[in-house]
């Protein structure tokens, strides 16, 4: 790998730690804040507080892999995984 390609690799690796890393801490939250049987103020509280740890998780992650294609990909299926997960659980909106 030249200089300048190991360059956009860390790039897109911090491009997707950060932005990739919140996007699945809020769709943790979210689905945690609609599956636990708590009040609703505590439910998306321990959400909330969880949602941290996953976001470290996540950027330690994308660096712990081998490519950044790999961390792309598997934070994007994680993103889609839980954001599906959070939808399903959502609670009906009545009029």
């Amino acid at each position: 790998m030249t200089a300048k390609t190991e360059g956009a690799a860390m790039a897109l690796r911090i491009a997707v730690g950060i932005v990739g890393g919140y996007a699945l801490a809020c769709a943790v939250a979210i689905w945690i804040s609609y599956v636990l049987p708590l009040a609703r103020a505590d439910a998306v509280l321990t959400g909330q507080l969880i949602s941290f740890i996953v976001y470290a998780g996540a950027v330690l992650w994308v660096f712990a892999v081998r490519s950044a294609l790999r961390a792309t990909v598997g934070i994007s299926l994680a993103i889609l995984a839980f954001s599906a997960l959070a939808w399903l659980c959502a609670p009906a909106i009545s009029a």
